[in-house]
């Protein structure tokens, strides 16, 4: 009889040791999720930032090439920069873009050497 006791006295034991070891496996886990979910708000609120600075500078820039306009009609965006645009936009559904094709036409529309 005495040996049951001690085989229950240890297994009341172990099993209060299991459950102090699955409360701090438990509160790791809460922890590792608020800093998950934090960083993830503060990843959303870099990328609205980075959206917002982007609209500014895209809004900045299209008034610029407004500007540049001739009064006689003549468009600012030349017949390279369309070629650039459908080399983009063709290249953007397999999820890259050429990179040969966009130096091509990059390098030749401004002027540039593209090797």
């Amino acid at each position: 009889m005495l040996w049951n006791a001690k085989i229950i006295a240890y297994c009341v034991k172990f099993a209060n040791a299991m459950v102090d070891g699955l409360r701090q496996v438990l509160t790791y886990a809460q922890q590792s999720r608020e800093r998950a979910n934090y960083e993830q708000a503060a990843l959303a609120d870099r990328m609205q930032e980075y959206r917002q600075q982007m609209d500014q500078e895209n809004q900045r820039s299209f008034s610029h090439v407004d500007s540049l306009a001739a009064g006689d009609g003549i468009q600012a965006v030349g017949r390279s920069s369309h070629k650039l645009i459908e080399a983009v936009m063709q290249s953007t559904p397999r999820g890259q873009v050429g990179s040969q094709q966009f130096q091509q036409f990059s390098g030749s529309h401004w002027g540039l050497s593209s090797k």
